[in-house]
């Protein structure tokens, strides 16, 4: 581990590292592998004694929702990009535990949980993020359930968040008490600006269950902030995301059918960022009325309400999202 008596940093201490592995250790000098492997192992314990008692770092045990929504959502996209089945199951149990543990009935959210306890009244962030995952996941699933909450979720936000002189959404709620201002967070810093991620969510929720007022929330954030993207691209790069969809109408892809979950996830292991995915046996969105065929898995790629002739094969219908 590299210690001298001089010491291999300030103060005449020594910071452990290797730069030998085992087997040129050994031979280095000349000593049977087996032999110091339990060396080691008996230097490891004298050295874990002594550390044990040192005073321990301390541990930061709080659950956040905004964290957990973001690792949701990139396990969701593990789930797509790679195919591996592992992914979608925790996604799922993260995505339980922050339904019974973080929303509550009306929509409104708690923002952290420690010691077996919900606390603190959530920001814009937490049901920003939140609602994206569970749309992803819905994606994912086509359980209706989690396009439901996201949603509600939304509602909320849109109720108790929302500015109705600008537009946009402060971070904290109307509920809030004790501050002297609420704030608007408008550009991407180490994670999405919650305004940007919250238009998207609003946009994609609008195209869903075909809601003319989310679809104009959204647009109207971003042709505010339209003007001033070129000047700061990189924080402004969600909502440029969102321009894109918006500009270029994105596909509706429906699949109506028992294996409409299975097509659904082949076609979505490519990178499709202008296609929203919606589908199941139940006819349970505007989109899907007057599309489920009994016997039958049935792919309909639509834009603007207007679909493609029907096709049952998946590379036809990535063939019609060119």
């Amino acid at each position: 581990y590299n210690v001298t008596d001089a010491g291999n940093w300030e103060s005449d201490k020594n910071i452990l590292h290797r730069k030998m592995s085992n087997e040129d250790f050994a031979r280095k000098y000349s000593i049977g592998i087996g032999e110091w492997e339990t060396k080691l192992r008996n230097a490891k314990k004298v050295i874990l004694e002594r550390r044990n008692g040192r005073i321990h770092p301390s541990l930061d045990d709080k659950i956040l929702t905004s964290w957990n929504a973001l690792m949701l959502n990139g396990y969701v996209d593990a789930y797509f990009a790679t195919g591996h089945q592992k992914y979608l199951p925790i996604a799922l149990k993260n995505a339980h535990f922050l339904d019974h543990k973080m929303v509550r009935d009306d929509g409104r959210l708690w923002r952290n949980y420690k010691d077996n306890e919900p606390s603190i009244d959530a920001f814009l962030d937490d049901y920003a993020l939140l609602a994206k995952a569970y749309i992803h996941l819905y994606e994912a699933t086509f359980d209706i359930h989690w396009l439901e909450r996201a949603r509600m979720i939304a509602d909320y936000a849109v109720s108790h968040f929302r500015d109705p002189q600008t537009g946009f959404f402060f971070y904290t709620s109307d509920n809030a008490t004790n501050l002297v201002a609420r704030i608007m967070e408008l550009t991407d810093n180490v994670i999405p600006a919650s305004n940007s991620v919250l238009a998207e969510v609003l946009f994609r929720l609008g195209e869903y269950y075909d809601l003319d007022s989310y679809r104009e929330m959204s647009k109207s954030m971003l042709n505010q902030i339209a003007s001033v993207m070129d000047k700061n691209g990189p924080y402004y790069a969600n909502w440029a995301s969102l321009m894109g969809l918006i500009a270029y109408q994105p596909f509706e892809v429906a699949l109506m059918g028992a294996d409409a979950v299975a097509k659904a996830k082949q076609m979505q292991q490519n990178y499709l960022p202008t296609a929203i995915f919606m589908g199941g046996e139940k006819e349970n969105l505007p989109l899907l009325e007057r599309k489920y065929v009994k016997g039958k898995t049935i792919i309909y790629v639509c834009r603007n309400k207007t679909c493609k002739l029907p096709v049952d094969d998946v590379n036809k219908a990535m063939e019609q999202l060119k």
